[in-house]
């Protein structure tokens, strides 16, 4: 038996946008009271539509664990919630992991600050 797969890239990332809006509509109401500044960066489908990872930040005092097991804890209900309201013939099994490129971002945007706070006291 051939593994069906989406032969239009255009679908998988149609499907991905859509998805990811459905989810953070679901996700950020009701994680953000217990997870400050929770977004949904970006959500990958694989080719094939039947698996994706969510990729997720938030402030940086949250606990990325916690996060991420309370998100994967919710991902049945959300499931349950999406199905009916996008036209796919199966909805892919999601895994949450946190985005720790944000991080990283934030964190070269602080040391850039901190450097031209320190190269015009020089002047």
């Amino acid at each position: 038996m051939t593994k069906r797969t989406t032969k239009n890239p255009s679908r998988r990332i149609q499907v991905e946008l859509e998805l990811a809006k459905r989810l953070a509509e679901l996700a950020v109401p009701e994680l953000s009271g217990s997870f400050p500044l929770l977004s949904l960066t970006r959500l990958e489908l694989t080719r094939d539509l039947k698996e994706g990872t969510v990729w997720v930040t938030a402030a940086p005092e949250v606990i990325h664990d916690t996060l991420i097991s309370t998100m994967n804890r919710a991902i049945p209900r959300w499931r349950r919630a999406l199905r009916p309201l996008l036209s796919l013939r199966y909805f892919p099994n999601l895994t949450i992991r946190y985005d720790e490129g944000q991080a990283d971002l934030l964190r070269v945007e602080q040391l850039l600050n901190v450097r031209s706070i320190l190269g015009s006291d020089a002047d």
